[in-house]
């Protein structure tokens, strides 16, 4: 029987161009940072508990990806309408294989993630989170170098992403009474740095992540709370701040 004009198959030129038009409309997010970007502690067991990195650790992103996901930010069919991206992956099983992207290292300094940029910026995210400066302040780095990094390090964004817009996020206390000079302050000049930077053109914004999260909130029963990892309800805190600052803008 000859086929109508109705139900010819689309040409897959077209199929390639609507493909391609679909992906380009979802929304890049990079989280970028170190160990608490990868999500180190947020699934442990003894002995290790909270300084345990391992490919289902998911820590903020995990929950950030569901509260976006099911506020809105999803197709009918309930396929979310962004993707993190990022180099590394690791997340729960309960999250899609695209979506346990991220560019959070273990150790890492400001400077360091900054001497990758030629690995994370070519993925031109419309949205970086950045949380970084727990190391530093470990590695005994000064407030000044502190801040210069991370100046330093949202002019290379401005450089090799111009249109994308980051989130800078306080860093979370190290344990429950922080009182360190050096992360009190950076903490503290954070807002001011971000609306400079802003003010010279850069679509920057301030997350205060650190008043949003106790790292030590729901501690399971003889969970140590030291060191510098939080809990998966930590975690969930810390993706309610991205989430209040992220979500007015997708």
């Amino acid at each position: 029987l000859p086929i109508s004009k109705s139900t010819m198959p689309l040409p897959i030129a077209l199929l390639v161009l609507a493909t391609a038009a679909c992906a380009a409309a979802q929304t890049r997010i990079l989280p970028l940072g170190d160990s608490i970007t990868f999500g180190c502690g947020s699934v442990s067991l003894p002995p290790h508990w909270n300084v345990d990195c391992n490919p289902l650790c998911g820590g903020y992103r995990a929950p950030l990806y569901h509260m976006l996901r099911d506020t809105g930010f999803a197709a009918a069919n309930g396929t979310a309408t962004f993707t993190m991206v990022g180099t590394q992956s690791s997340g729960p099983i309960d999250i899609p294989q695209n979506q346990k992207a991220h560019e959070g290292h273990p150790g890492w300094t400001i400077p360091q993630i900054n001497g990758i940029a030629d690995k994370w910026l070519p993925l031109q995210a419309d949205y970086i989170l950045v949380h970084l400066g727990t190391n530093d302040v470990g590695q005994h780095h000064t407030l000044p170098q502190m801040l210069d990094d991370m100046t330093t390090l949202l002019a290379t964004i401005k450089k090799g992403n111009p249109n994308a817009t980051t989130i800078v996020g306080s860093i979370i206390n190290m344990n429950a009474n922080d009182t360190n000079p050096v992360l009190t302050g950076y903490n503290a000049g954070l807002p001011d740095l971000v609306k400079r930077t802003a003010a010279a053109g850069q679509k920057v914004y301030f997350a205060d992540v650190n008043r949003r999260s106790n790292w030590c909130v729901n501690t399971p029963a003889g969970w140590p709370c030291t060191g510098v990892h939080p809990t998966t309800g930590g975690y969930a805190a810390m993706a309610n701040a991205w989430f209040e600052v992220l979500a007015p803008m997708l």
